[in-house]
C-alpha cells in the first residue's frame, strides 16, 4: 500500500475570531515519515507535520468523496503551543473495539480539525491510497476444548485447547478478555505475538497471565491476527475459570529413624503435612503404611501403577552418602490417603527395608510437587548407620 499527499498550508476557519486573537493552528505539512530501522513500511505511513499557536484539542478523521467518514482521534488535549506530528498507517478503526482494517484504494482527506479557547480551524490534507491490501487474516473455526478451566496446577482441566483457521498468514497471538451480563469487556492478558501460515492452527493456553493462574470468573479467550498491511482481525470464545490458584503445602514435621539399624531392618518417615494454601491437593499412592525395599522406587512398584503425575502432591523420602540434597529425587514416595482440602493436615508414616551396602546413609524428606517442584527439601535429615 502506498499512501501520498502533498502539503497543505490553507485553513478553513469555522468560527469568526477577533482580529487580534491568533489562530490556533499554524503551518501544517504531510509527508511520509523519514527511514529509521524501526520503521516497518515507509510507503505504508503517512505523517502529518503541524503547528498550534496555542493550546488546543485536536481530532482527525478521514473523509472519502462520497462523504463517508472514519475518525482516527478524538478530543486529543493539547495544552501546549508547538510542533506536532499526527501518524496515519492506511488504517482504521473496526469493526470490533480492537480491530483495524486498510481503507481500499481511493482519494481520500484526512482532515485535523482544532479547537482553540474561541475559535475552530480545519486542515484537510489530500490522501491517496494506491495498492491497498483489504484482504483480511480471517480467524474462523475457532474452538476452546474444554470451555470450563481450573489452573491450579492439580492436573485437571488446567489447560485449554485452541483451534482455529487462519485466513492467510500474519502476526497471530493469543488473548484473554473479561466478561460480564452488561456486555463489557477489559483485556487482561495477550500472548506473544507469533508469524504463522494460513491454515488450521492450535495452540495450549493454561490459565496463567504473567506466571499467575487468572483469577476465577468469566472470560473470552480469542485469537487476535495482524497481517503486514495492517489489518487485524480477533475471534473469541466464552471460557469459565474455576478453583483457580496457587497450591501451597508444608511439611509441618519429619522425623526419621531409628539412628543405628541392621541391615535388613526398616527406616521409618513419621511426618505431618498441611495445606496452606487455597486449592485442594491431588494425591496418588501408595498410601501411607507401605513399605519399600530400598532397591525399589515409586516408579517400579505394584507394576509401574505410580509414576509421576504431573502436579500431584507426595510426601518423599531420599537417601544418599552426604548430607547433600543437591539433585535428590526422593526414590520412595508416600500419596496423603486422601485428597488433602485447605487448611487440612494428614499423617504419614512410611518405611523402608534397607539393603544398602553402606555402613552409614543420610536420609531426608521432602515434599513432591511432581513434575512441578520439591517443597521443604531435606526436612528431618538424618545420619542412620547400618551394621
Amino acid at each position: 500500500m502506498r499512501l501520498t499527499s502533498v502539503a497543505v498550508v490553507l485553513l478553513t476557519l469555522g468560527v469568526a475570531c477577533a482580529q487580534l486573537t491568533p489562530a490556533p493552528l499554524g503551518q501544517v505539512d504531510a509527508r511520509p515519515p523519514a527511514l529509521s530501522p524501526e520503521l516497518r513500511n515507509q510507503a505504508n505511513r503517512l505523517d502529518v507535520h503541524y503547528h498550534l499557536n496555542a493550546p488546543a484539542t485536536v481530532s482527525s478523521r478521514v473523509e472519502s468523496n462520497d462523504g463517508q467518514q472514519w475518525p482516527i482521534a478524538a478530543d486529543a488535549s493539547r495544552p501546549t503551543p508547538g510542533d506536532y506530528v499526527l501518524q496515519f498507517d492506511g488504517t482504521v478503526a473496526g469493526p470490533g473495539p480492537n480491530e483495524r482494517r486498510v481503507l481500499p484504494d481511493g482519494d481520500y482527506r484526512l482532515v485535523l480539525d482544532v479547537q482553540g479557547a474561541t475559535q475552530q480551524q480545519e486542515a484537510p490534507v489530500p490522501l491517496t491510497i494506491r495498492g491497498a491490501d483489504t484482504t483480511l487474516p480471517t480467524v474462523s473455526d475457532l474452538s476452546l476444548l474444554p470451555d470450563h478451566i481450573s489452573p491450579n496446577f492439580d492436573a485437571q482441566d488446567d489447560v485449554t485447547h485452541l483451534t482455529y483457521s487462519l485466513g492467510k498468514q500474519a502476526l497471530v497471538s493469543p488473548f484473554l478478555d473479561t466478561a460480564s451480563d452488561s456486555g463489557s469487556q477489559r483485556r487482561v492478558w495477550v500472548g506473544e505475538e507469533v508469524k504463522t501460515p494460513a491454515g488450521v492452527q492450535n495452540l495450549t493456553w493454561d490459565g496463567t497471565a504473567n506466571g499467575q493462574p487468572v483469577p476465577d470468573g468469566q472470560y473470552m479467550l480469542g485469537i487476535r491476527a495482524r497481517d503486514a498491511a495492517g489489518n487485524i482481525v480477533e475471534s473469541s470464545q466464552p471460557l469459565v475459570v474455576e478453583d483457580s490458584g496457587v497450591p501451597e503445602a508444608a511439611i509441618v514435621s519429619a522425623q526419621i529413624g531409628p539412628p543405628q539399624i541392621i541391615r535388613g531392618d526398616e527406616v521409618c518417615l513419621d511426618a505431618i503435612v498441611r495445606n496452606t494454601g487455597q486449592t485442594v491437593l491431588r494425591t496418588q499412592g501408595p498410601d501411607p503404611g507401605y513399605v519399600y525395599s530400598s532397591l525399589d522406587n515409586f516408579s517400579s512398584i505394584d507394576n509401574h501403577a505410580y509414576t509421576e503425575h504431573a502436579g500431584y502432591w507426595r510426601i518423599g523420602l531420599n537417601w544418599s552418602g552426604s548430607t547433600d540434597m543437591t539433585g535428590a529425587t526422593y526414590p520412595y514416595r508416600w500419596g496423603f490417603g486422601h485428597d488433602l482440602q485447605p487448611g487440612d493436615e494428614v499423617t504419614i508414616h512410611g518405611c523402608v527395608q534397607v539393603q544398602n551396602e553402606q555402613d552409614q546413609v543420610v536420609y531426608a524428606a521432602g515434599l513432591v510437587q511432581e513434575n512441578v517442584a520439591i517443597h521443604n527439601a531435606g526436612a528431618g535429615l538424618v545420619r542412620i548407620l547400618i551394621s
